[in-house]
Formats: structure tokens, C-alpha cells, sequence
């Protein structure tokens, strides 16, 4: 699916356009460290969270998200990255996120958002 940026509003940071209609995103995926996760967890996805207030003011009420939404980084040897502090921890983290991005992009229904921050 090709994403047409051209009438993208760059201020909109959760708004996709395809052939200038717009995709409402359906499912959170964060790919982060372990110290990012605990910070998800305590303020972006509680009830009353930045999540959930942003999916408000952009009328985005279907989207699916959890605990379980959160894929927490692994080093080379398996354990859960706490910070990306080392050139191997970058490397093992970058390989990560493109796997991750790689099998949601393999469902042809799929459009694909990555922000970070």
C-alpha cells in the first residue's frame, strides 16, 4: 500500500492518508527498552493517559491497545534491554524494530505509522 505524504498534515502525528483518504489506525505496537515500557505503562496507557487523550481529540476510539501491546527490545544474548547504550545494543535494537515492521507490512491490509520519541 503506498501512502500519498503530499496532503499530509505534518502536525497531525497519528493521521495516515492513502489516495488522500483517511486511515484510521486500529492497533498500537511499542517497540521499546524495558525502562521505556515501564514509562508506557505508568503514563501513556492507563485510562487517563497521554494515549488514550490523543486517541480523543482525534476521534480515534477503535484502537486496540495493551500490556501486551508493548514489544520490550532484547540484547544479543535475549535479556530485555533496559537502555540502548552500546553499538551492539543499537544494532540488536535496529534489527528488531525492522522485524517487527517487516511482519506487520507482510498483511496487504495493513498501512504502517512509526513515530518515535
Amino acid at each position: 500500500m503506498r501512502t500519498d505524504t503530499s496532503d499530509r498534515d505534518r502536525n497531525d502525528i497519528c493521521t495516515c492518508y492513502t489516495t488522500n483518504t483517511r486511515l484510521v489506525p486500529t492497533e498500537l505496537k511499542l517497540v521499546t527498552t524495558l525502562d521505556g515500557a515501564k514509562r508506557a505503562i505508568d503514563t501513556l496507557l492507563p485510562n487517563n493517559g497521554r494515549f488514550v487523550k490523543l486517541c480523543k481529540v482525534y476521534s480515534m476510539s477503535k484502537i486496540e491497545y495493551s500490556n501486551e501491546s508493548i514489544v520490550i527490545l532484547r540484547n544479543s544474548q535475549g535479556v530485555e534491554l533496559r537502555d540502548i547504550r552500546t553499538v551492539d545494543d543499537n544494532e540488536v535494537a535496529a534489527n528488531q524494530i525492522v522485524e517487527q515492521v517487516r511482519n506487520l507490512a507482510n498483511d496487504p491490509e495493513s498501512a504502517i505509522a512509526c513515530f518515535d520519541g
